[in-house]
């Protein structure tokens, strides 16, 4: 016997930690203001994904692996990384005096993004966060420039 008030609809959601932390937490409000009859679980994990296994529903990830044949894939945004730092740590980038942020999950994405951007000056040094969100909320403090998926800042630039 079901109560009145139980909901008719699970529906399990696995997201990468920064992007369920950083974009996806934040507006699940009105996910849930939207459809209320839908209880949302969220599961949060990296790359591939064993659907069935798991019983996940539906994935958020960055396509960077092999995808089974029969998968449906819907892009949300297109990734665009850069620099991400609180607004007056902005001289010491401009001059190369600032500490870089990376995330252990992307360890040569600076050097990647240097490369291409061959008129930024390099920072004195690169320190390694286990998470781009912890990166994020280290920018945010203040304690150094972030390299970080747009989509992880966007709520805070």
């Amino acid at each position: 016997m079901r109560a009145a008030n139980a909901r008719q609809d699970v529906l399990v959601l696995s997201c990468e930690p920064s992007v369920a932390m950083r974009w996806l937490i934040p507006r699940l409000a009105s996910f849930q203001g939207t459809h209320p009859d839908i209880a949302l679980h969220l599961s949060v994990g990296g790359g591939p994904v064993a659907f069935r296994r798991d019983r996940i529903d539906l994935a958020i990830r960055r396509l960077d692996f092999a995808l089974p044949e029969a998968s449906h894939v819907q892009r949300l945004f297109p990734e665009k990384v850069g620099p991400v730092m609180s607004p007056q740590l902005a001289p010491a980038f401009a001059s190369g005096e600032y500490i870089a942020l990376g995330s252990k999950t992307r360890p040569d994405a600076w050097s990647q993004w240097l490369a291409v951007h061959p008129s930024v000056r390099r920072p004195t040094e690169i320190r390694f966060y286990d998470h781009h969100f912890l990166i994020v909320e280290a920018a945010s403090a203040g304690l150094g420039v972030a390299l970080s998926p747009l989509v992880l800042a966007t709520d805070d630039i």
